[in-house]
C-alpha cells in the first residue's frame, strides 16, 4: 500500500509519490510528510511507515503481511474468507522481517486478540468468528517504530437447519439426525469429520440447527427422525462450508376404524330331563383333598421334604447358570430394568433407535448399546426389546455408541452408503456431537453376524438344541419339585423357593424358544421323500459370502430363516447325502421382513 504521506499537499518530490515508504534521510525541504522524519507513525493506519530509527537511512522494504484462515488444516482463504457464526478459526500470517516484530495483533469486532510466534516464524491465533459479516485487521507493530496494517473481509454465512412447514410457518425439528455423505471411488461414503475437528453425523436441538466446514466438493446430506419421512439432498460446496436448509415431512397417520361387533341373538337351551347326576364338583374336592391330607400326614411324606427341599435350591442354581451361560439370562435381566423407560416412551411416540441385522435387516432384541463420551466414560446402558428399539437422552457433548450381542459384530463392516433400506441415520462407529440440552440419540445400528466357527459348527448347534430340551425339563421338574417340599412343609423359605422356580420356568420358555416363522421350507430324500432330520442348512449373503445364519431341520425336515431386503442363498448338508445348495433368492425388492423356506431334495452319496 501507499504512504498516503507521500502526497500531501506540500510534497514537490516526485520520488515520493513512487516509494512507498519515503526514507529517513529525505532533505527535501518540500516534503512534509511527518513520516519523514524518522520518528512518527504514519496516520493512515494501512500501510507501513515511518523510519528504522538509527539515522541510517530507509527501513526495510520486504515488511509483507499474508495470513491464512484455516480449521483443522482445512484452510478457507487468504486473509478473505467465508466463516460459520460464532465457531472458532485458526490463522497464521507470515510477517516480513519478523525478528525484528515487537507485537502482532488480529482485530475483530474491536476485540484485539494476540498472535504468537511459533517456532516455524509464524505467528498464529485461534480467535472466534464474528455473527455477521465484519472487517477484520491484522496489526503488526516493529521494533523501529514501523507499523503494518493489513484489512480483511470476513463474510459470514448462515446455518443450516431442519425445520417443517406448520400452518405456513417455518417451524424447527429438534432430535433430528443428519449425516453427511462423500463420493468416494464411486461409493457414498459417511464423511470422517474427525479429521477436521468436527462430528459427523450430529443431532440437532431445539434450534434445528447444523453446519460443517468442509473440502470443497460434491455432498449428500440425510436428515431422520422418527414420525417423519426421511430427506436426502445434494449439495456442491464451493466456499468450505456445508450449511443447507432441509424439510421434514410427518408421516401420514394410519386411521384405525374399529367396528362394533354385530350382537347375536341369545340362544335358549330346551330344559332338560330330570336324571340321576354325577357327584358334584364339591364331593370330588373335598374326596381328593382328604386323601391329600392322609398321605401329608404319613412320615414318608416328611422324609420326601428333607430330601426335595436341598435338590429344588440346587435346580435353581444349576438352570440360572444354564440359562446365563447360552441363552442371555445376563442380557434379559439388564432389559426388565431398561422396559420400562422404553414402555412409557412408545407412550409417549418418543424417537427409537432401531439396532438390526446388518445382512438380512431383521431388528436384533436383547442387544446392550451403551453411550460413552468421547473420553471413554459410560454415560447410559439400554437392551433393545424384541423390536430391537433403544434411545437415548444426551447433554451437549460428543459421544460414542459400541453393541454388544452375542452371534454378532459391532461395528458393521458389511453396512456401507447413504442408506440401508428402510434405514437413515446408520451409525457404523465415529463420534456423534450434540450441541443442546436433553437430545435423543436414535440412530439406525447395524451389526454384522459372526463369522466364527464356534456359532455355525453342526456339533454347536446339536448341542444348543439338546440344551433347549434339558433346559425345559429341568425348569418344569423344579417347578414340580418346589410344589412338593411348598404341599409337604409349608414355610416362608418353601414358598419363596416355588416362585423362584416359576421365575425360572417363565424365563426359559422365554429366552430359549426359537422364533417360529410362519411357513417353512422341507429337506426331504430324494429315494423316498422322506424328511431328514438334523440336516445342517446355512443361509448366505452372495456379493461378499458373509454366512448369516445356521440351523438344523427339525424332525420333520422343517426350517426357516427371518430374512429381509437383500440377496442370498442357501446349502444344505447332511452326512450320506450329496451337499445342496440353492442360488439366486433375491428378495431386495422385500419392504417387509419374510420367510426364506423352500424344498429342498436330497441325493443318497454313491457307496
Amino acid at each position: 500500500a501507499d504512504d498516503p504521506g507521500d502526497d500531501a499537499p506540500g510534497d514537490d518530490d516526485p520520488g515520493d509519490d513512487t516509494d512507498p515508504v519515503d526514507g529517513g534521510g529525505d532533505d527535501d525541504p518540500g516534503d512534509e510528510d511527518p513520516g519523514d522524519g524518522g520518528g512518527s507513525s504514519d496516520p493512515g493506519g494501512s500501510t507501513p511507515s515511518s523510519g528504522d530509527g538509527d539515522g541510517s537511512g530507509d527501513p526495510p522494504d520486504e515488511r509483507d503481511v499474508e495470513t491464512e484462515v484455516s480449521v483443522d488444516d482445512l484452510v478457507l482463504g487468504d486473509g478473505d474468507a467465508d466463516v460459520l457464526p460464532d465457531t472458532e478459526v485458526d490463522v497464521s500470517v507470515e510477517i516480513g522481517d519478523a525478528e525484528d516484530v515487537g507485537s502482532a495483533e488480529i482485530i475483530i469486532d474491536d476485540e484485539a486478540y494476540p498472535l504468537e510466534l511459533t517456532d516455524d516464524g509464524d505467528f498464529v491465533a485461534t480467535v472466534p468468528t464474528p455473527s455477521r459479516e465484519s472487517d477484520v485487521t491484522v496489526v503488526v507493530e516493529y521494533d523501529d517504530g514501523q507499523t503494518v496494517t493489513e484489512v480483511y473481509e470476513w463474510g459470514v454465512e448462515d446455518v443450516g437447519l431442519v425445520y417443517e412447514e406448520l400452518d405456513g410457518e417455518i417451524v424447527p425439528v429438534d432430535g433430528a439426525v443428519v449425516i453427511v455423505y462423500e463420493e468416494i471411488a464411486s461409493l457414498a461414503t459417511q464423511w470422517d469429520a474427525a479429521e477436521y475437528g468436527q462430528s459427523n453425523p450430529v443431532v440437532v436441538g431445539e434450534s434445528g440447527t447444523f453446519s460443517w466446514y468442509v473440502p470443497n466438493g460434491d455432498y449428500t446430506v440425510t436428515v431422520g427422525k422418527s414420525g417423519y419421512e426421511d430427506a436426502e439432498l445434494s449439495v456442491r460446496v464451493t466456499n468450505n462450508i456445508l450449511a443447507v436448509d432441509i424439510e421434514l415431512v410427518r408421516e401420514a397417520a394410519e386411521e384405525i376404524v374399529e367396528e362394533d361387533p354385530e350382537e347375536e341373538p341369545a340362544v335358549v337351551a330346551p330344559p332338560e330331563e330330570p336324571q340321576d347326576q354325577p357327584p358334584t364338583i364339591t364331593e370330588t374336592v373335598e374326596s381328593v383333598v382328604e386323601t391329600i391330607t392322609e398321605i401329608l400326614d404319613s412320615p414318608q411324606a416328611e422324609a420326601v421334604a428333607e430330601v426335595a427341599a436341598p435338590v429344588a435350591v440346587v435346580s435353581v442354581a444349576a438352570s440360572a447358570g444354564v440359562l446365563a451361560s447360552s441363552f442371555n439370562l445376563l442380557n434379559f435381566l439388564q432389559y426388565l430394568f431398561s422396559s420400562p423407560i422404553l414402555f412409557f416412551a412408545r407412550r409417549r411416540r418418543q424417537a427409537f433407535g432401531v439396532v438390526y441385522n446388518g445382512i438380512t435387516k431383521v431388528p436384533v432384541d436383547l442387544a446392550i448399546t451403551r453411550l460413552y463420551r468421547e473420553d471413554g466414560r459410560l454415560v447410559r446402558t439400554m437392551v433393545t426389546d424384541k423390536e430391537g428399539r433403544y434411545f437415548f437422552k444426551a447433554d451437549p457433548g460428543r459421544y460414542t455408541i459400541k453393541v454388544t450381542k452375542k452371534g454378532f459384530e459391532f461395528p458393521s463392516e458389511y453396512v456401507k452408503g447413504v442408506q440401508d433400506g428402510k434405514y437413515l441415520d446408520v451409525y457404523t462407529g465415529g463420534t456423534i456431537e450434540v450441541t443442546e440440552a436433553n437430545v435423543t440419540i436414535a440412530a439406525s445400528i447395524p451389526v454384522d453376524p459372526s463369522q466364527r466357527e464356534a456359532y455355525h459348527a453342526p456339533r454347536r448347534l446339536i448341542f444348543m438344541r439338546f440344551l433347549r430340551v434339558f433346559q425345559h425339563v429341568l425348569a418344569i421338574s423344579g417347578v414340580l419339585l418346589a410344589l412338593v417340599v411348598v404341599v409337604i412343609n409349608p414355610g416362608l423359605l418353601t414358598v419363596g423357593l416355588l416362585i423362584v422356580h416359576v421365575g425360572i420356568y417363565t424365563l426359559t420358555r422365554l429366552l430359549t424358544r426359537v422364533r417360529k416363522a410362519k411357513g417353512w421350507g422341507i429337506v426331504s430324500a430324494t429315494h423316498d421323500s422322506k424328511p431328514i432330520a438334523n440336516t445342517v442348512v446355512r443361509l448366505f449373503e452372495p456379493k461378499y459370502n458373509k454366512l448369516i445364519e445356521s440351523t438344523l431341520t427339525d424332525s420333520k425336515g422343517r426350517y426357516a430363516f427371518l430374512a429381509g431386503s437383500n440377496e442370498y442363498y442357501v446349502t444344505y448338508e447332511k452326512p450320506g447325502f450329496e451337499k445342496q445348495e440353492v442360488r439366486d433368492i433375491d428378495y431386495s425388492d422385500k419392504k417387509q421382513s419374510e420367510v426364506i423356506s423352500v424344498d429342498v431334495e436330497m441325493k443318497k452319496q454313491d457307496s
